[in-house]
């Protein structure tokens, strides 16, 4: 698996998917998604990112990631090095997983991030 096949099968599969400044995969929804290749394609990396509120501190940014690590046990959440908000979810397709399989989980993914950010009452993503 490879950048070039990730993102043919978006394309294909009639994804709004582009390559970003690093070549990337990256697949537009509500936000944008992307889509990586890792551990030598045995697995895909789904990602996203938000910015945070400047109007709320380290502390509510941690305790909403982790409302969201606890309550929805599917995506992760995590506060990354400039203290925005990312969530991402992984992929094994190693022994094998069909095209199918790949645009179900990420539609999935889609669907888990839109409930992680249902959680976000206090508006802690800007």
């Amino acid at each position: 698996m490879s950048k070039e096949w990730l993102f043919d099968l978006y394309h294909n599969a009639y994804f709004e998917v582009e390559r970003d400044s690093d070549d990337d995969v990256c697949i537009r929804q509500d936000f944008r998604i992307w889509a990586f290749p890792i551990r030598e394609g045995e697995q895909i990396r789904f990602m996203t990112q938000f910015r945070a509120s400047p109007a709320h501190d380290l502390a509510e940014r941690l305790l909403y990631v982790n409302r969201v690590n606890d309550e929805l046990h599917i995506v992760r959440a995590y506060v990354d090095r400039d203290g925005d908000i990312g969530f991402d979810d992984y992929l094994v397709v190693s022994g094998g997983v069909t095209r199918r399989n790949i645009i179900f989980a990420t539609r999935a993914f889609v669907d888990h991030v839109l409930a992680a950010l249902t959680k976000d009452e206090t508006e802690v993503i800007a």
